[in-house]
């Protein structure tokens, strides 16, 4: 869980990937993540996603299938 940009830039293991908000919505914890998409979005909908990759903040527009099944 990291509270902040400047956590990530101060670790010393390599992060690849990192959602760090949806929609400008911060998502600090799966469960936050999992809420946001819930509660808010459905299947099909298109939603920007802010994340940490290779040490810079990116943006991208990605459309929500649905979520695969637990096993």
């Amino acid at each position: 869980v990291y509270q902040n940009f400047a956590d990530l830039k101060n670790i010393d293991t390599p992060i690849l990937n990192a959602i760090l908000a949806i929609n400008d919505e911060p998502t600090r914890t799966r469960q936050e993540l999992t809420v946001t998409l819930e509660s808010s979005h459905r299947v099909g909908d298109t939603v920007k996603v802010s994340l940490w990759r290779e040490g810079k903040v990116l943006d991208v527009l990605v459309e929500l299938g649905e979520r695969p099944s637990r096993r």
